[in-house]
């Protein structure tokens, strides 16, 4: 279990003790306890969470989610649709992170003698946060009118060769057979090149994006459960099944 999972896992038991057995609710201290306020960071973090399984679902899509046969929508197209998707879910995740930590940093400044070091500690944290999902937004590029988008070389490419091949295709008749194939083979190679890259790239920033979550909110658990009042109900259990 990563830090995330535990921060969740620790904050749902105090916020939620009724889903829990009895005998593992005797040394949960709730006396000081605000329900309100613990009830504001669990939602917080399950949208964090629900957003954070949304882009981890790219890594099957990527690899399966294309027409089972060849109809209106191409393989190309499919996966363009994907790769638009995962970029404005991957910002999703990133401003989700950011509020809870926008919230935290009000939290903690408001209660805190030292409010100018907290704003400076959770401005680096703030910043750390755009640094690791910088990359994934260079996969985007200015377009007039249009927001923000990618290209593509590989998938480019597919299209124009699936276009000249395609049954509505003004050059299909003037091509030799050969030609037909040819260009049939290069939007195959084009697409699959285009696939490979976007599950590599998908993976590491994965890989990026858990790495990243679990060392932030390792880093503000003692802070959060400070605030909140509570303390480390997974770790007590963790340290009684080792025992």
């Amino acid at each position: 279990m990563n830090n995330f999972e535990k921060v969740i896992a620790d904050v749902m038991a105090y916020a939620h003790p009724e889903y829990l057995l009895k005998e593992h609710t005797v040394d949960l201290d709730r006396s000081k306890v605000d329900d309100k306020e613990l009830e504001k960071y669990l939602k917080l973090l399950i949208i964090i969470s629900q957003a954070h399984k949304k882009v981890k679902r790219y890594g099957v899509y990527f690899v399966q989610f294309y027409p089972g046969q060849p109809g209106e929508i191409s393989e190309a197209e499919a996966l363009e649709h994907h790769i638009h998707a995962y970029l404005e879910d991957c910002d999703c995740l990133r401003n989700k992170i950011l509020v809870f930590f926008d919230v935290l940093s009000k939290d903690v400044r408001r209660t805190a003698t030292n409010s100018q070091e907290w704003a400076e500690a959770f401005q680096y944290i703030k910043d750390q946060i755009y640094k690791v999902f910088k990359g994934i937004a260079q996969h985007r590029a200015p377009h007039h009118h249009a927001g923000m988008r990618f290209a593509d070389s590989d998938i480019i490419d597919a299209d124009i060769f699936g276009l000249m091949t395609g049954p509505e295709s003004p050059f299909r008749d003037q091509m030799s057979a050969e030609m037909v194939e040819d260009l049939k083979q290069r939007t195959t190679e084009s697409f699959e090149k285009a696939k490979q890259r976007w599950i590599n790239m998908g993976a590491r920033n994965q890989e990026q994006i858990d790495g990243a979550m679990d060392k932030l909110f390792g880093d503000i658990r003692s802070v959060l459960y400070q605030y909140l009042q509570i303390q480390s109900f997974i770790d007590r259990g963790e340290e009684v099944v080792h025992d």
